[in-house]
């Protein structure tokens, strides 16, 4: 299911773990380089600036080598088909050369044909479902999602995957808007429950074993699908949305209908995020909390004037800076759980002690054999 080797994945996320752990003392150092020199990664995979001159590198030379795939396709006389085409040898030159033969992995090279992949075969059934007078954009939405989905499962991307719960989101409410009148009036509170229900499956399996290397794919599409949740029913999104299906007027004076009811939404969700993600101690809840926060005052700002801009963002910037500064210095020793300390948390699984325990035992009776683990990772 998965083009990368699922060991070497698997050795990846134990080695992120035990950097994690060695960090704040959790391990010793004989212990953390046992683990990595019986774990070993055998993927070209490097730092962020040469992923972006690998990425541009690559796109440059499938620039020069893309004019044969099209003079090649143009034969067949069908723009779609060249872009289909073109997809495809893209994918096969990933799945086989760059994955399989050059053991790339998140290198940049093998994001940037992945991303040429997908546009291609994206940009082909849209040329096939799209037309000036008449756009189908219903069946442009699921193509989208079944593409980006089974790519984001073959690749483990998180761009990928957060391309499909976006494009699946779309699909739904295309879906829904063919139903009339009514389904117009309710869209977005389908689209509501749509990330809801998005942001329930991804955020359980974010700590499913079994999906273990999705992890970052989940805790991606768990977070846009919280974004989502808030823009179904933020008050101006639904209010630009409604103008354009209904052909209305201008909004701004309050005509917007159960406006009450969004403006509630509006104001309320970002810090309903903000005190649930301090519950549970979840820094992804907090953090997109504290963004909508200012999105919330943005939409606000939009419709009704208190403070002139600069005189808002000066008085924004100082009560963030004071509120920030007041948390940094009171959380340097933890408080009720709390703390600006990176601390390791394994919740369910515990999988450093129980991967230590395992090597403390080999190590007694002599069983080391770091080969066997290569292609088939580790006991999960």
């Amino acid at each position: 299911m998965i083009a990368y080797n699922k060991g070497w994945l698997k050795n990846m996320y134990l080695q992120e773990q035990a950097r994690e752990a060695r960090a704040n003392n959790c391990i010793c150092k004989e212990d953390y380089q046992y683990l990595v020199e019986n774990h070993p990664v055998g993927f070209q995979t490097h730092n962020i600036y040469w992923r972006i001159g690998h990425a541009l590198l690559t796109l440059l030379v499938l620039s020069f080598s893309s004019g044969l795939f099209s003079w090649v396709f143009t034969l067949f006389n069908n723009f779609s088909f060249i872009l289909i085409g073109s997809g495809i040898v893209y994918y096969g030159l990933l799945e086989l050369i760059v994955i399989k033969r050059m053991n790339h992995y998140n290198s940049g090279t093998d994001n940037m044909v992945a991303l040429l992949s997908v546009s291609c075969l994206i940009g082909g059934f849209f040329s096939i479902f799209y037309t000036y007078d008449n756009p189908h954009w219903l069946p442009i939405a699921f193509f989208t999602f079944i593409i980006c989905l089974l790519m984001a499962i073959r690749l483990v991307d998180s761009i990928l995957s957060m391309a499909a719960a976006f494009s699946w989101l779309a699909f739904v409410l295309l879906a829904y808007l063919k139903l009339g009148s009514f389904a117009t009036a309710t869209a977005p509170f389908v689209l509501m429950i749509a990330s809801l229900v998005i942001y329930i499956m991804a955020n359980k399996s974010r700590y499913s074993r079994s999906l273990l290397l999705f992890r970052n794919c989940n805790l991606y599409v768990a977070g846009l699908a919280l974004v989502c949740l808030y823009l179904a029913g933020n008050y101006y999104v639904v209010s630009e949305l409604g103008r354009v299906l209904m052909d209305g007027g201008d909004n701004r004076a309050g005509g917007l209908p159960m406006g009450w009811f969004f403006w509630g939404w509006t104001i309320l969700i970002p810090l309903a995020y903000i005190g649930l993600g301090i519950a549970k101690k979840d820094i992804q809840l907090i953090r997109i909390g504290l963004v909508l926060v200012a999105v919330a005052v943005g939409t606000y700002r939009y419709y009704y004037s208190i403070l002139s801009p600069d005189k808002a963002l000066i008085l924004a910037g100082f009560l963030l800076v004071l509120v920030g500064g007041g948390l940094l210095m009171y959380l340097k020793m933890p408080k009720g759980g709390f703390t600006i300390v990176d601390a390791p948390i394994f919740k369910e699984e515990n999988e450093i002690e129980e991967l230590l325990s395992g090597q403390v035992i080999q190590k007694t009776v002599g069983g080391d054999h770091p080969n066997e683990q290569q292609e088939s990772g580790n006991s999960w």
